[in-house]
This record gives structure tokens, C-alpha cells and sequence, in this order.
């Protein structure tokens, strides 16, 4: 029997601050989602699972982290094309 569980559903209990969530909550919230490792698990298999969560982790934050500026520039774009030159500098300030 296997104590490191894929695709674990849970749910997210957290607090919005700012309007919404920043990459790293997103990326937490998705390995929660992902993977999931008992405390009984073999010492050895849990260090493993760690070490897979942790280089997954910082995929998906990369991933994310790259999304939310091309939805800035996105955003941005559209503004300046409809004159609004800035709000198009302030949808691309950076927010953290």
C-alpha cells in the first residue's frame, strides 16, 4: 500500500489579500491538489516525494509567476491602444 497519494483532492481555507492570489498561493494550492505524503510513508520514499514536490513546486510558481505578467502586458496593451496611457503603465507595475 502506497502512503504517497497523486491527485489528492483538499480544499483551500486562506485569506485574499491584495484582490486576489499571488503565484505562490496558487502554486502551494496546487500541490496540495497534487501530491500528497503521509507521516507513515518510508523515511526514504518521503524524502523522494519531498524532493519531486519541491521541483514541481517551483515549475508551476515559474509558470505562474510568467502567466500573471503576460496578463499585465495583456491588459497593458489593451489600455494603450484605447489611450488610456496610465493605466497601461499601472496594470504593469509590478504588485508584490
Amino acid at each position: 500500500m502506497s502512503d504517497v497519494i497523486i491527485g489528492k483532492p483538499s480544499v483551500y481555507i486562506g485569506e485574499y489579500v491584495g484582490g486576489g492570489l499571488s503565484p505562490e498561493q496558487l502554486a502551494d494550492m496546487a500541490m496540495e491538489r497534487i501530491l500528497h505524503v503521509s507521516a507513515e510513508t518510508h523515511p526514504v520514499i518521503r524524502a523522494q516525494a519531498y524532493a519531486f514536490r519541491n521541483d514541481i513546486h517551483k515549475v508551476l510558481l515559474g509558470l505562474f509567476k510568467k502567466s500573471a505578467h503576460s496578463e499585465r502586458r495583456r491588459i497593458s496593451s489593451v489600455l494603450e491602444r484605447s489611450g488610456h496611457i496610465h493605466a497601461s503603465e499601472i496594470a504593469m507595475q509590478d504588485d508584490t
